[in-house]
C-alpha cells in the first residue's frame, strides 16, 4: 500500500499528484490523502476514485486558502504546537480507519507532497518516505516560522527527495545539505498527441489563428505583457483556459474588453487536448518570481505532445535546456515577434514531430517508474 499525502484535491485539475497516484496504482493500491477544503464535501471514509486509487480527506491548516483572512487565521492558529499535535491526532485516526477498510494493508510507504504532512507520515511508521518536492512552496504563500523547520526535517528525514526542476533541486540541496534527484513533470502522451474530439464549440470561430493559454490564471502571470501582446496582434484570437484567482479579476475584466481576447474559465482535463489541437500556438506568460524561477510547467509537455509551439517568458534559467524546442521572448516587444514565429513553425510538420518526440520522452510512465524505484529503495 502506498500513501500519497497531497496538498491538492483529487478532483479538479489533473496534476502531478494524480498522475503519479494513477501510475503507481497499476501495481498496488494507493491511498490518496487530500486536504479538507472549504466548499468541498470531505471524504472521511475512503472512496475509489479509479482503478486501485482510493481517496480520503483529512483536516489541515489552510495556509494556501484563496481568501486572505483564512490564510491569516491559519498562520496564527498553527503557531501553537498543541493545536498542531491535536490536528495530527485527528489525521492519524482518519488514516488508520481508512487503512482498515482497504485491500493490500501490508507494509506502507509514503509519497509525500505536502511537507506539513511529515508528522502524520512518520506516525504511520512507513518503511520508506519519498518527499517529492513539486514547487517552491514558500513562493506560494506566507508560512508561520515552524513550517520551514518542518520542511527541512522532511528533506533530511525522507528516504529520498525528488525535485521537479534543476533550480528547485539547488534550493533543496543547499537548504538541507542533501543530494536530491530531479524528476521533472510529464505528459499522458497518447492522450495529448491523438485527440479524438472535434474543435470545442466555445472557441472563437475558426479563421484567425488561435493563441492559447492553458493553466491557472493566477497573479504569477505577467498581465501587462498579455495586454500588450493582445493589443499588438489584433489579427490573432487569444483564449485563456483555466481556473482564476480572485486577485486577478480586474486584470481579466480589462482583457475581456478587447475584441480578440476570450476567457473560458476551467475546463476538464479530458477536454484539454481538443483545445490544444485547435491552437496555432500556445503561451506561458509568467512573471519572474521566486515561485516561477523554480517551476517546471506540466503544460510545457502537454503542449509539445499536441505538436503546438510554445512562446514563453524567461521566467526560469532552467528553460535554456529547452531552447531548441521553445521560443523564449526576452522582452515585451519580442513576445509578439516570437509568437508569429511560433505560428509559422507550427505549420511545419517536421517541427511538430520534434516537439512530439521530446514529449514522448517525458511520458508519465517514465516519471512513475523513477518514483516507484525510490519507494522500493532501488
Amino acid at each position: 500500500m502506498i500513501l500519497l499525502i497531497s496538498s491538492v484535491l483529487w478532483k479538479g485539475q489533473r496534476q502531478r499528484p494524480q498522475h503519479l497516484a494513477a501510475g503507481l496504482a497499476r501495481k498496488e493500491p494507493v491511498l490518496f490523502i487530500e486536504p479538507m477544503t472549504l466548499g468541498q464535501r470531505p471524504t472521511l471514509s475512503p472512496i475509489q476514485a479509479e482503478h486501485n486509487v482510493f481517496v480520503v480527506s483529512i483536516p489541515v491548516f489552510p495556509h494556501n486558502a484563496r481568501k486572505r483572512w483564512i490564510r491569516r487565521a491559519s498562520n496564527f492558529l498553527s503557531r501553537a504546537a498543541i493545536l498542531r499535535a491535536i490536528l495530527c491526532t485527528f489525521q492519524k485516526a482518519i488514516i488508520r480507519k481508512a487503512l482498515r477498510q482497504l485491500p493490500g494493508r501490508g507494509t506502507s510507504r509514503v509519497l509525500l507532497h505536502d511537507f506539513l504532512g511529515l508528522p502524520l507520515a512518520e506516525s504511520l511508521a512507513p518503511s520508506r518516505i519519498v518527499f517529492d518536492y513539486i514547487d517552491d512552496a514558500f513562493g506560494f504563500t506566507s508560512f508561520p516560522p515552524y513550517a520551514r523547520k518542518t520542511w527541512i526535517s522532511a528533506l533530511r528525514r525522507a528516504s529520498a527527495v525528488t525535485a521537479t526542476a534543476p533550480r528547485l533541486k539547488q534550493i533543496v540541496d543547499e537548504a538541507a545539505g542533501i543530494e536530491s534527484l530531479v524528476v521533472s513533470n510529464g505528459v499522458d502522451f497518447e492522450r495529448f498527441a491523438s485527440p479524438d474530439a472535434p474543435r470545442p464549440a466555445d472557441l472563437p470561430p475558426a479563421g484567425s489563428p488561435l493563441v492559447l493559454y492553458v493553466g491557472s490564471v493566477y497573479p504569477w502571470l505577467d498581465f501587462d505583457l498579455v495586454e500588450a501582446t493582445v493589443r499588438a496582434c489584433p489579427d490573432l484570437q487569444f483564449v485563456f483556459v483555466g481556473q482564476s484567482h480572485p486577485d486577478v479579476g480586474k486584470n481579466l475584466a480589462l482583457l475581456e474588453t478587447l475584441g480578440n481576447f476570450t476567457y473560458l474559465g476551467f475546463r476538464p482535463y479530458e477536454a484539454l487536448p481538443a483545445y490544444l489541437h485547435s491552437a496555432a500556438a500556445t503561451i506561458i506568460p509568467f512573471a519572474r518570481t521566486p515561485l516561477t524561477a523554480a517551476v517546471n510547467p506540466v503544460k510545457l509537455y502537454e503542449q509539445s505532445a499536441a505538436g503546438v509551439p510554445t512562446v514563453l517568458t524567461p521566467f526560469s534559467g532552467d528553460l535554456e535546456q529547452f531552447a531548441d524546442r521553445l521560443l523564449i521572448a526576452r522582452s515585451q516587444a519580442e513576445f509578439s515577434i516570437r509568437l508569429r514565429e511560433a505560428i509559422a513553425r507550427g505549420a511545419d510538420p517536421a517541427f511538430r514531430r520534434t516537439l512530439q518526440a521530446f514529449a514522448r520522452e517525458h511520458d508519465w510512465s517514465v516519471k512513475v517508474s523513477a518514483i516507484e524505484n525510490l519507494l522500493c529503495g532501488v
